[in-house]
C-alpha cells in the first residue's frame, strides 16, 4: 500500500504507526458481518454448554466449531473478541442509547440478547484457553502436547498459581484429587510426547523397533479414555476454582491459521479424533474451499505413500483423486458438519461505503481527493467519489425509481448510487482490506498536507498532482485484489507485467493492446413488444419486407458485467476474473481514460467496453423457396464513450424508465386498449431521451418533466396517452436537436482554437456527432422499427442528404444474418468463409429487400454468385433439420 512508505515531517515524527494483525475489538467497533460471526459463534458455544451427551464408547463427539471466512474478513478477530466478550460478560455488549431505525433497533436487540446469553451462559461455564496459532509452528510439531500444555496453564491460573508456566499451587491435605489431575495430565503430555510422531509422522528407521512399535500401541489404545476422565477431572476442578461455581463448565481452545499447510490441517484432523472429549472444544479459524482441499491432498499424499509406487499414483491420478476426495468430505462431514461452521461474511458495500466506524467513512475520504486535471465533472473538479457514486448525475424521480427497483431485486442500497464497478470492486470487501485503503487515502492526503507545509516554509509553491494520487490508490487496490484472488499464475502475471504497467515517465498505464480482457454482458428480459405481418410502413416509404413473418422488440435490464482474461501467450487459456479485480480494474480503466491524454492503449475505442444490449428488435425471416424461417437481430447502440461511467449512468437510468413504465408495458397497458405501436414509440422515444441525457456535458441527469412525466401516470387512458406520446416525441426531437447543436457549436469552437471542456469534451462531442451521424439515423428505419414516427423521423431526414441509407441497411441485414443461428450452423458445415456460406448471405439479403437489386456492382456479383453450383440455403436447412 501506498502508505508503507513513510517520509519525515518538519518536527522529526514520520507518522509511522505499527498495526496490529488482528485484536479484540469493541462491540461498537464491529462491522454488522463481524456482529453476525460472533453472535453465532457465541449461540454455538452456548449450546455446547451442557455436557449430558456420552463421554465414553465407541460413539465419538464432534468437538470442532469452523469460523469460516476468506484471508481477512476477520476470522482472528472474531476469536478474539468472542474470548474478551466472555471475560467481560455482559458490559462488553453497550448498546446505543436510541435506534433512530429498523436496521438500528434490529441491532440493539441483538446486543441485549447477546449480552443476558454471555451473562447466564457463557460466563459462568466456558473456560477461554490460549490460542494455538498454527501458522509459525514448524511442520510435524507435536500438537497433542501443545494442546495438553495449554489446558494446565489454564489450570494453573485458575488455582491463582500465576507465577511460572506450569506451577501448582501449594499441597493440602484437602487437595488429593487436585494432585491427581495434574498428574495425570503429566502422563498424559508424556504419553502424547512418546506416540505422537506414531501418528502423523513419517516413515522412520526408529519405528522399525518392536519394543516401540508396542509401546505406542499400548498407549494409543488407552489414550482416549485416559483423555476423557482426564478432562472431566479438569472441568471439576475448574469448578472448584471458579468464582461462579458451574457444575457444567467447557474448556475452549481456539487454533487459528489451521489453512497454512497440509500437514497441520492432517495433523489437526488427527488430534481432534484423538482428543475428543464433551468438556474440551476446539474453535477453528480458517476457510473452508483451502480447508476441504488441503485436506484431499493430505490423502492424496498419505494414498501415494501407502501404495509403495508414486507412480502409480500419476498413472491412476483421477481414480486416486476420487478416492481423496471422498475421503476428505466424509471426514469433513464427520469433524465439521454444517452445523458447526460460522460464515464471516464481507462487508456490504453499502456498509463500506458509509460506515465510520474506525474514523471517518470511505466516501468522506474519496471527496477529498480531488482530480483536477480530468473532467468527469464539468461543473467544477471532481473527486474520486465521481468514479464510485453517481447519485448526482441523477434526476430525483429517476434516483427515487433506480432505488425502489434494486430493492425489490432484493439489493442492499444506501442513498448513494453506486456504479457497477464501484459495487463489484466493494462487494466483497474484507474489514481488513477496507482499513488499509482507508488508510492508505489517508495516508495520501498527510503526505499532500504536509509537502504543502514544506513548500509553504520554504516560500516556494508546491506543484501536486492529486491525479496520480488517485491513480496509485486504484492500482495497489487492483494488485492487492489480484495477488488475493484465486486466479493461476498465468493470469496474475499478465495482469501484473503487461496490462498493469508503467511508461516511460514512470505513469501507470493500462494496455489493453492484443485484446487480452474482453467483457461478457448479462442481461435478463423485462418486456416483450409483438408486431404481426402488418407495418405501419417505413420512413423511407417503401412497404415492409413481404417475407417478414412477425417482429418482436425486447426491452432489457442489465444484470452483470463479467471480465474475461485472454491468454496473450498461449491462445485457449482464459479465465472470468473475480469480481473485485475487475470492479478495480474497471475503475482503473475509467480513471486512466479520463486524463487529457488518455493512458488506455488499445486498438480500438471498443476493445473493452461494449454497449450492452439493452433494446434489441427481432424479425422472424420466411427465407425462399421452402420459406425456411431464420431469425434476424437487430441491437440497438448507443454513443462509442469510453468510461463505464457513461455506461453505468445509462443503464441505471433505463432501469429506472423500466420500473416506473411496467404497468405500461404488462397487463395494466393492454386493460387500457394500449397496442403494441404505441408502446414501442413510447419506448423508442425514452431510448433517444436517455441517450441524449447521458452524452450531453451534464452526462445524465435525465428530466421526466419534458412530458415523459404524465406518460408514466398508471391511470393514463388511451387518448390522452396518444397525446401526450406526440408531445413527448417531439419534446426528444428537440433533445436531439440540442445535442447536435452543441457538437456543432463545440465543433466550431475546436476549429477556432477554443477549447471549453477540455480534450475529454472534445471526445465525448466527437463520440456523440459520430452516433448522431452514423447510428441515429439508423435506428429510424424498419431493421430497428416496425411502427414508423413522423415526431422522430424528422431527425433522420435532415442526415439523409449526408448519407446512403440504403448501403447501411443492406449491410446491417448482412451482420444480422452472421449473427444468426442458421449461419452459425451454416458455418460448421461448410467453413467459415465458403462460397455457400457468402450464397446465403445474398439470399437472405435479397429475400429481405422483397428480392430488389443493390448498386450496379453488387447486382453483378450477385450474378456470377448465381451461377455457382452449389446450393447454399439447402445447406443450412439440412444442418437446421
Amino acid at each position: 500500500m501506498p502508505g508503507s512508505n513513510r517520509g519525515v515531517d518538519a518536527h522529526g515524527d514520520t507518522g509511522f504507526r505499527p498495526i496490529p494483525e488482528a485484536k479484540a475489538l469493541e462491540w461498537k467497533e464491529l462491522f454488522p458481518s463481524t456482529k453476525k460471526a460472533l453472535g453465532e459463534l457465541l449461540r454455538h458455544l452456548a449450546a455446547a454448554v451442557p455436557t449430558d451427551a456420552p463421554s465414553q464408547g465407541s460413539e465419538l463427539l464432534s468437538t470442532s466449531f469452523l469460523v469460516n471466512g476468506n484471508r481477512g474478513f476477520g476470522k482472528t478477530t472474531v476469536l478474539l473478541t468472542a474470548a474478551d466478550a466472555i471475560e467481560k460478560g455482559g458490559s462488553y455488549f453497550i448498546p446505543s442509547s436510541d435506534a433512530e431505525s429498523d436496521d438500528e433497533s434490529r441491532a440493539l436487540d441483538e446486543s441485549r440478547a447477546l449480552k443476558d446469553l454471555v451473562d447466564k451462559r457463557l460466563r459462568p461455564c466456558v473456560f477461554w484457553l490460549g490460542t494455538l496459532d498454527l501458522e509459525p509452528v514448524p511442520r510435524g510439531s507435536n500438537l497433542l502436547a501443545a494442546v495438553l500444555a495449554r489446558i494446565r496453564d489454564r489450570l494453573d491460573k485458575a488455582s491463582d498459581g500465576r507465577g511460572a508456566s506450569g506451577s501448582r499451587p501449594p499441597a493440602s491435605i484437602l487437595g488429593g484429587s487436585i494432585e491427581k489431575t495434574w498428574d495425570e495430565l503429566d502422563r498424559l503430555v508424556s504419553d502424547a510426547t512418546f506416540m505422537w510422531e506414531e501418528v502423523t509422522g513419517p516413515a522412520d528407521p526408529r519405528r522399525e523397533r518392536a519394543q516401540q512399535q508396542i509401546k505406542a500401541a499400548e498407549l494409543f489404545a488407552t489414550f482416549q479414555q485416559r483423555f476423557q476422565r482426564a478432562m472431566k477431572s479438569v472441568a471439576a476442578a475448574l469448578a472448584t476454582y471458579s468464582k461462579w461455581g458451574s457444575d457444567d463448565p467447557v474448556l475452549v481452545l481456539p487454533v487459528d491459521n489451521v489453512d497454512r499447510s497440509i500437514e497441520h490441517i492432517y495433523s489437526f484432523v488427527n488430534l481432534s479424533r484423538i482428543a475428543s472429549s464433551p468438556q474440551l472444544w476446539f474453535v477453528l479459524a480458517a476457510g473452508r474451499p483451502e480447508f476441504q482441499l488441503f485436506l484431499e491432498r493430505a490423502f492424496l499424499q498419505e494414498l501415494a505413500a501407502s501404495s509403495g509406487r508414486f507412480d502409480l499414483a500419476i498413472r491412476g491420478r483421477d481414480h486416486t483423486s476420487s478416492i481423496a476426495r471422498r475421503q476428505a468430505s466424509t471426514t469433513m462431514r464427520r469433524f465439521l458438519p454444517r452445523g458447526h461452521q460460522i460464515q464471516v461474511d464481507p462487508v456490504n458495500p453499502v456498509t463500506a461505503w458509509s460506515s465510520d466506524i474506525d474514523g471517518r467513512s470511505l466516501g468522506t475520504l474519496l471527496g477529498m481527493v480531488t482530480l483536477p486535471k480530468l473532467t468527469l465533472d464539468p461543473g467544477g473538479a471532481a473527486t474520486m467519489v465521481d468514479l464510485f457514486d453517481i447519485q448526482k448525475r441523477l434526476d430525483r424521480r429517476v434516483k427515487d425509481a433506480h432505488l425502489k427497483s434494486s430493492r425489490e431485486e432484493g439489493l442492499s442500497l444506501g442513498p448513494e448510487v453506486l456504479t457497477h464497478a464501484a459495487r463489484m470492486a466493494l462487494q466483497t470487501l474484507s474489514p481488513r482490506t477496507l482499513r488499509d485503503l482507508k488508510r492508505s487515502i489517508d495516508w495520501e492526503l498527510t503526505e499532500s498536507a504536509r509537502h504543502r507545509a514544506t513548500a509553504s516554509e520554504m516560500g516556494g509553491k508546491q506543484k501536486e498532482d492529486h491525479a496520480e494520487q488517485a491513480v496509485q490508490i486504484v492500482v495497489d487496490m487492483l494488485e492487492s485484489a489480484v495477488d488475493e484472488s484465486n486466479l493461476p499464475f498465468w493470469a496474475s502475471e499478465q495482469l501484473h507485467n503487461r496490462i498493469i504497467r508503467q511508461d516511460m515517465d514512470r505513469k501507470w498505464v493500462l494496455d489493453l493492446r492484443g485484446t487480452p480482457v474482453r467483457q461478457l454482458k448479462k442481461t435478463h428480459l423485462s418486456h416483450i413488444m409483438t408486431f404481426g405481418h402488418r407495418w405501419n410502413g417505413c420512413v423511407d416509404g417503401d412497404e415492409r419486407p413481404q417475407k417478414v413473418g412477425f417482429s418482436d422488440v425486447h426491452l432489457r435490464k442489465f444484470d452483470d458485467i463479467v471480465l474475461e482474461l485472454h491468454d496473450l501467450d498461449t491462445r485457449g487459456n482464459r479465465v472470468p476474473l473475480p469480481a473485485e479485480v475487475a470492479g478495480w480494474l474497471m475503475l482503473l480503466h475509467d480513471l486512466l481514460a479520463s486524463f487529457e491524454n488518455p493512458r488506455v492503449m488499445s486498438r480500438g475505442p471498443q476493445d473493452l467496453i461494449l454497449s450492452p444490449d439493452l433494446m434489441v428488435t427481432r424479425h422472424e425471416l420466411d427465407l425462399p423457396p421452402d420459406e425456411e424461417q431464420v431469425w434476424l437481430e437487430f441491437w440497438w447502440e448507443l454513443p462509442e464513450w469510453d468510461t463505464f461511467l457513461d455506461f453505468s449512468v445509462f443503464t441505471i437510468q433505463w432501469r429506472a424508465f423500466l420500473q416506473c413504465a411496467r404497468n405500461l408495458f404488462q397487463q395494466e397497458g393492454l386493460k387500457i386498449g394500449l397496442d403494441s405501436a404505441l408502446r414501442f414509440r413510447f419506448a423508442r422515444a425514452a431510448w433517444l431521451d436517455d441517450v441524449c441525457s447521458v452524452a450531453r456535458p451534464e452526462r445524465g441527469l435525465w428530466s421526466w418533466e419534458g412530458g415523459l412525466g404524465g406518460l408514466l401516470d398508471s391511470k393514463i387512458q388511451i387518448p390522452d396517452f396518444e397525446t401526450k406520446l406526440a408531445a413527448y416525441e417531439k419534446h426528444v426531437a428537440k433533445q436531439v436537436d440540442g445535442l447536435h447543436r452543441w457538437c456543432e457549436g463545440d465543433a466550431l469552437a475546436i476549429q477556432g482554437g477554443q477549447q471549453s471542456d477540455g480534450a475529454t469534451g472534445d471526445r465525448r462531442c466527437l463520440k456523440a456527432r459520430a452516433w448522431l451521424e452514423q447510428t441515429l439515423p439508423l435506428l429510424l428505419l424498419p431493421e430497428y422499427g416496425p411502427v414508423n414516427s413522423q415526431a422522430i423521423s424528422a431527425v433522420q431526414v435532415a442526415w439523409q442528404t449526408r448519407h446512403d441509407v440504403t448501403l447501411h441497411r443492406r449491410q446491417l441485414v448482412r451482420d444480422a444474418a452472421r449473427r444468426s443461428d442458421a449461419y452459425r450452423a451454416l458455418q460448421k458445415l461448410c467453413g467459415r468463409d465458403g462460397h455457400q456460406c457468402r450464397e446465403w448471405i445474398r439470399s437472405v439479403t435479397e429475400a429481405w429487400f422483397g428480392g430488389t437489386a443493390g448498386p450496379p456492382g453488387e447486382r453483378r456479383r450477385g450474378e456470377r454468385r448465381r451461377s455457382g453450383p452449389s446450393d447454399a440455403g439447402e445447406a443450412a436447412r439440412s444442418v437446421q433439420h
